[in-house]
């Protein structure tokens, strides 16, 4: 079954043959989509992906670096970690509103 990676910290001047040829050393892909600052990465299998987010979260990238976690497959599904790797929030129980802001410069305080 696929296995979708959600990768945040990626450099402006990435292409997406960038990605393919970095994340391919892992296993075969069966997608990437790219977005500004970030992609969704589709293995054709679990432990490709999870080499790869091993591998590869806090690596130095185009001089960026990487945050690489599970992603939802297709479906809209993909465990209890959302796509920021952020614990959801049960509509049933507290929690409070929460936004995940990221990839801000080191010397941002506020």
């Amino acid at each position: 079954m696929p296995r979708n990676l959600f990768v945040s910290g990626i450099a402006d001047q990435v292409q997406k043959r960038d990605l393919e040829d970095e994340f391919s050393k892992s296993g075969p892909i069966a997608n990437i989509d790219v977005k500004v600052g970030f992609a969704f990465i589709e293995y054709q299998n679990d432990g490709d992906a999870e080499d790869a987010m091993q591998r590869l979260h806090n690596a130095n990238f185009f001089g960026r670096v990487l945050r690489v976690e599970w992603g939802k497959n297709k479906e809209g599904t993909g465990g209890s970690v959302g796509y920021l790797g952020q614990n959801r929030v049960s509509s049933t129980g507290g929690g409070g509103d929460r936004l995940y802001v990221g990839n801000l410069p080191m010397e941002c305080s506020r």
